[in-house]
């Protein structure tokens, strides 16, 4: 069946009713150069329906090409967690598929899915933008993280004598 379309931060919702249901959704990705995570939940313990999540985009052909997909444990007891993260290149649509792992149940319990960007970048990704690190600090060193897939982060420091420094990491 089709649920229509996704935005960000928002929750849909749906269930694998009847056998061999399949729940399909739409996201057009306009943010290039970002990761989208899609998150699946559900609050079922002991689920009749192991879900399975696939992410598709297009081919000049009109085909539906498998970017990404997890499923939920088989026969587990506890509720469904599932994440997928798919960098976005450029601009495109993208197709979500949402069933049972095997087809061969259905469940009227409720999954819920919702799709957001990854953290925006920091600011310090290129040398024009390089972040300051003081020599010998004694408040202790700098810290930064690596928040996606793409993500560089630029130091600079000064020297302030000729000589050889060590960066450790």
């Amino acid at each position: 069946s089709s649920n229509g379309e996704l935005a960000l931060n928002q929750k849909a919702s749906g269930n694998i009713s009847p056998k061999g249901d399949v729940d399909w959704y739409h996201y057009r990705a306009v943010e290039a150069n970002r990761v989208l995570q899609v998150k699946v939940t559900s609050n079922t313990l002991r689920a009749d329906v192991d879900l399975l999540v696939t992410v598709y985009q297009q081919d000049d052909k009109g085909n539906k090409v498998r970017l990404h997909a997890v499923h939920a444990r088989e026969d587990s007891v506890t509720p469904a967690d599932l994440t997928l993260n798919i960098f976005i290149d450029e601009p495109k649509d993208l197709y979500i598929s949402v069933r049972d792992l095997m087809d061969d149940d259905s469940s009227d319990n409720k999954y819920y899915l919702s799709i957001r960007f990854e953290a925006e970048a920091e600011g310090n990704d290129s040398f024009s933008e390089a972040t300051q690190v003081v020599v010998n600090d004694e408040a202790g060193c700098q810290v930064d993280s690596i928040g996606y897939i793409g993500d560089v982060d630029v130091f600079k420091f000064t020297a302030a004598t000729d000589g050889i420094y060590h960066i450790k990491t």
